[in-house]
């Protein structure tokens, strides 16, 4: 028979599926005999109906078919047939006896698609068989050549049926080579390409053991103690296959205790859905080991005697980028103090115990307990102290610029209280500001800090009096009614604070503060709208802003004794903590500048630039 496109064998023999590149002994050139064999372009509908076939099942394998000397990769389709009894047929048969057999005319029709030629190719398939060997399922197998080759996909079908196989042949090409370097503290992972002709640099990633998945390896230098026995490296390029080395697997007496000591075990006590008693327990290791765990209840000589009928195995686990874990938990569990049940773990026959609580003895217990008594002694009697010596501060509302360095607020907020103000700053209450709005906010704000005698700090920055001063030019022009719309928390302050200059009385509720640490050197008076406002600057002016927010002037004299020493503590704390605050944020700052690599957005180089011009 002429083959002209595809060049292939039809074998009538059993086999089974091989599941790797084989070498088989094949002449391509080898002829079919009882079978008619076309090829077929295009596929018409009669092509696709062959008849009384059901295709049960279909297996391809690639595998390299040589003959003489030559070799060369092949597809080997394992097809098995069976045909569909016709009843007329079986009845005629019946009845005639068995004097002949009938033969049957049989099709079928297989089709290729390879990634390097998309169209399909397809080679109809007939031949008879006899009614009684029709009784049997027929197993084929069709050796094919055309378009096979190494490192190609390809798609088989057989037409009339949903049985369709895709098949990666192999590669020739060799994928990275993985070797070790020994250093004195770490394991250096060297990959070399051995395709000289990419580009691409090889990736690198890591398994715990030849299974399970292999995550990506940022650093190629692993620390001595972070090894263990399990580790598989694999290597690969975009265009070549992946190459994988485990070069510790054999060294298991040398890595073993960094197994044993990266392992952990955390017990938790717990009840089940039902109230009963039950002990959680979550191991991780970093390797794939079989491990058996049961409970054990701590007595007083410091042994853990175990509870029988628990003990269990794990041999699964769960895997992410950093560990191997498992959990389980054992169920109603009696014992006469669920606070000594402990986990003991039992790996490559050595034994670890786990507790919830570290202790060995049941009288540490009592030592702990005591202990804490005494603690909480201790505080209670200092709380009673500075209770006495406490000197009642008020409550404080923070205000500031929005291109103020919200870190700097937060920080400024949190001294105060830490003096022991009550703070209200915008960005501790945005949940309520945005249910609010910022001038509804700000109003509820001042009117309670105002019924408890408090005072509002309104922050300088470039940002605030460049607002106070176009707040004030808007409201002459408007000849007294500035622009009603609060865009924050600021426009809201300002507006406040215009409307208590009309009334005269913008002094009773708002503060002005300036940082000199922060120097905004004031060459000019300050904005219209802001003169006549208490003004501190810190750290240099803090006990008279510490004077300006005290509620009480105590008319005795241990009041006044109480006032001066808690007014004198406060003071170099507020003094320190504002200077601490700088201090860090120059250190940052710098850093900034030295790496070079950050941009600083429009507020917060202006706040820079007003800490670089402080003078100390």
């Amino acid at each position: 028979m002429e083959l002209t496109w595809w060049r292939f064998q039809l074998l009538l023999l059993a086999s089974a599926c091989v599941r790797s590149l084989e070498r088989v002994e094949h002449n391509p050139e080898n002829n079919v005999i009882y079978c008619s064999l076309r090829h077929i372009e295009p596929l018409g509908a009669q092509d696709v109906d062959c008849g009384r076939i059901y295709v049960c099942r279909l297996e391809v394998t690639p595998k390299l078919c040589c003959h003489v000397n030559d070799c060369k990769p092949c597809l080997w389709s394992n097809i098995l047939l069976s045909i569909i009894p016709d009843p007329e047929e079986e009845e005629d048969s019946d009845i005639e006896g068995s004097e002949y057999e009938d033969e049957n005319s049989v099709a079928i029709t297989i089709c290729y698609i390879s990634e390097v030629r998309q169209q399909e190719r397809c080679r109809r398939l007939d031949f008879t068989m006899t009614s009684a060997a029709s009784n049997e399922p027929l197993n084929l197998i069709l050796v094919e050549y055309e378009d096979v080759d190494f490192g190609r996909k390809m798609v088989i079908t057989v037409r009339s049926s949903s049985q369709l196989s895709v098949v990666d042949i192999p590669t020739l090409k060799q994928g990275p080579r993985i070797s070790i370097q020994r250093l004195e503290s770490v394991v250096k992972i060297l990959v070399a390409n051995k395709d000289k002709g990419s580009s691409e640099p090889p990736s690198l990633c890591i398994k715990r053991g030849r299974e399970g998945r292999c995550w990506a390896l940022a650093n190629n230098s692993i620390p001595l103690e972070s090894i263990t026995d399990c580790m598989c490296f694999q290597a690969w390029t975009e265009d070549s296959p992946r190459s994988e080395y485990c070069p510790f697997e054999n060294n298991k007496t040398e890595f073993n205790a960094n197994v044993l000591r990266d392992m952990s075990v955390s017990v938790a006590h717990i009840k089940t859905n039902n109230n009963q008693p039950a002990m959680s327990w979550n191991l991780t290791v970093p390797c794939r080991i079989s491990a058996e765990l049961w409970p054990c209840q701590l007595e007083a000589d410091g042994q853990c005697r175990e509870i029988k009928g628990f003990r269990q195995h794990r041999n699964d686990w769960e895997e992410n980028s950093t560990i191997l874990w498992a959990s389980g938990k054992f169920e109603n569990i009696t014992s006469w103090d669920h606070q000594q049940l402990c986990v003991k773990l039992k790996v490559d026959g050595k034994i670890v115990l786990y507790c919830q609580h570290p202790l060995e003895r049941q009288y540490w217990s009592l030592l702990v307990l005591l202990l804490l008594i005494l603690v909480c002694l201790t505080i209670f009697g200092v709380l009673l102290l500075v209770n006495k010596l406490k000197y009642m501060k008020g409550q404080v509302l923070l205000l500031h610029s929005s291109a103020t360095d919200q870190q700097l607020v937060c920080k400024l907020g949190l001294l105060l209280s830490e003096l022991g103000y009550r703070v209200f700053l915008d960005l501790w209450n945005q949940t309520e500001l945005g249910s609010l709005g910022p001038a509804a906010w700000l109003h509820s704000k001042l009117d309670h800090i105002q019924k408890h005698g408090g005072k509002a700090l309104l922050l300088l920055s470039p940002s605030t009096l460049q607002r106070a001063e176009c707040y004030w030019n808007i409201a002459v022009e408007r000849q007294g009614n500035p622009a009603t719309y609060c865009s924050d928390t600021l426009a809201s302050a300002l507006t406040c604070i215009f409307a208590d200059r009309q009334r005269g009385g913008a002094a009773q509720r708002f503060i002005l503060v300036q940082l000199d640490c922060h120097e905004l050197l004031i060459k000019e008076e300050l904005p219209v709208l802001l003169r006549g406002l208490p003004l501190y600057k810190l750290p240099s002016q803090s006990r008279g802003l510490l004077m300006e927010l005290c509620l009480e002037s105590p008319n005795n004299v241990c009041g006044k004794l109480k006032k001066m020493w808690w007014i004198k503590r406060a003071r170099r704390k507020l003094a320190k903590g504002v200077q601490n605050i700088f201090i860090s944020r120059v250190r940052t700052e710098t850093m900034l500048t030295q790496s070079d690599s950050l941009s600083l957005d429009t507020g917060d180089t202006e706040e820079r630039v007003f800490l670089e011009n402080e003078q100390y």
